[in-house]
């Protein structure tokens, strides 16, 4: 049985609280979006697993605007040699799960200064956080606290209320969504999904489209729980190089979101074939499916909603996080060395 840990509490509060939250967020994240709709170019700040929530963002707000978001690089703020530009038609969306995170006030700042609009999307208990004297609007998530250094519960409200910000109705996907992650509680699949990793030397996590944030955090869960050296990759990124570095010592976790034609992962699983690098497809498999080779799969539940799917991988992946933590022996609330807020200088 797994350990009274906090994060094995903020997990298992997803489902009831997502469905609790839904329509405020909706509410509120309507207002907003309504208030920047002549601020085209969109602008995304983060850090960690706020950085992978801004991964989600980028490929929903393409997908659904045709305008290609920038995640804004941080450093840009800290030179005196860059060039004053205009961002008065821009929006910014600033992602910190406490609200504190130093870097990312100071970029709000940087930005509005120069015409930008500031919506920060935080867990802050109130707008007298950092984010929040920096930031135009907050969307707050309300979820609770969340003690455990891990950001699970933070993290996927984060990407509910991108979607609703980018003018996605989320109710109906929220209780489609918490529907499988109660599947996913009831289920064995994450001790299963541990049991595969245990063995390996390192893991690489890899998907496309708006579950490569998904995939990101779940390397970042990892390595910061379970001390597993992770990564997380697009489908297409991982074969400029990197896959040259798996073996069979090594595993590989494919999130495959859609059940059609994925010729970077066709292509990602015979390379894995050809190195004997041990992988499996959570997920869809389309080639399954239509009568063609089939991969090692593991089924799980999803929400209809193609964007929805994130949430599910992402709060698998937390689960297995926890359970290759405990069978390490580590702590899985309080990571050697991490801490909740990062003040980056």
């Amino acid at each position: 049985m797994t350990p009274d840990w906090r994060m094995t509490h903020e997990i298992a509060e997803q489902p009831d609280l997502f469905e609790d939250c839904a329509s405020t967020w909706q509410d509120r994240a309507r207002r907003l979006h309504d208030a920047t709709e002549d601020r085209p170019r969109l602008v995304l700040l983060g850090r960690g697993s706020s950085r992978n929530a801004s991964v989600f963002a980028s490929h929903l707000a393409g997908v659904h605007t045709g305008l290609h978001p920038v995640e804004f690089r941080l450093w840009v703020t800290t030179r005196d040699d860059v060039p004053r530009a205009h961002f008065n038609d821009t929006t910014v969306f600033a992602y910190s799960a406490s609200g504190q995170s130093t870097d990312i006030a100071r970029a709000c700042r940087w930005l509005s200064d120069r015409g930008a609009f500031i919506i920060g999307i935080t867990n802050a208990d109130d707008a007298n956080c950092a984010l929040g004297e920096a930031a135009d609007e907050l969307l707050l998530l309300d979820v609770g606290d969340e003690r455990a250094v891990p950001a699970t519960k933070t993290f996927n409200a984060q990407l509910f209320a991108s979607a609703a910000l980018l003018g996605l109705d989320i109710i109906d996907a929220v209780t489609d969504t918490a529907r499988c992650l109660r599947q996913l509680q009831d289920s064995s699949l994450s001790h299963r999904l541990a049991d595969f990793l245990d063995g390996g030397q390192t893991a690489a996590w890899i998907a496309r489209g708006p579950s490569l944030g998904a995939a990101r955090d779940a390397a970042l869960k990892c390595r910061e729980c379970a001390r597993l050296d992770s990564t997380g990759w697009s489908s297409a990124e991982i074969q400029h190089g990197h896959i040259g570095s798996l073996d069979a010592n090594d595993r590989a976790i494919i999130f495959s979101d859609a059940n059609q034609p994925a010729g970077s992962f066709s292509s990602v699983a015979k390379a894995f074939l050809g190195r004997n690098t041990p992988f499996l497809v959570v997920g869809l498999d389309y080639y399954r499916d239509n009568d063609g080779s089939a991969a090692p799969q593991m089924d799980i539940p999803l929400p209809q909603a193609h964007w929805a799917r994130a949430p599910v991988f992402a709060f698998l992946a937390q689960q297995t996080a926890l359970q290759l933590a405990v069978r390490r022996g580590l702590n899985p609330d309080c990571p050697s060395g991490l801490q909740k807020v990062t003040e980056t200088v």
